[in-house]
């Protein structure tokens, strides 16, 4: 006795040649692109932000003067502008000498 292939369905006639063929690359929409945009203003921010509070030693260590923070952040590209720092946030140190502080 001779086998057959299985019988396809209509369906997967139709998603065959679907499949065969490679899909073109989606264009965003104007209303994700706007979204795309505030979110890359919004790190954008953040970035300058964060390096601003920073104190001129730091900064100096990394080799940015304060004046050019806007220029480098400019630079940074959008996958370097979404970095999330490694370390967890450190406790704030108070420097200062406190006389309550002191062992009596």
């Amino acid at each position: 006795m001779q086998t057959f292939p299985p019988i396809r369905t209509w369906l997967e006639y139709l998603h065959a040649d679907q499949a065969a063929r490679p899909r073109p690359p989606r264009r965003a929409g104007p209303v994700r692109r706007w979204l795309a945009a505030a979110m890359l203003r919004w790190q954008r921010g953040k970035m300058i932000a964060t390096l601003d509070a920073m104190d001129d030693r730091i900064l100096r260590d990394i080799g940015i003067d304060r004046a050019d923070i806007p220029r480098i952040v400019d630079d940074l590209s959008d996958r370097e502008l979404r970095m999330t720092p490694l370390a967890p946030h450190a406790k704030a140190v108070n420097t200062f000498d406190d006389p309550r502080d002191r062992a009596a």
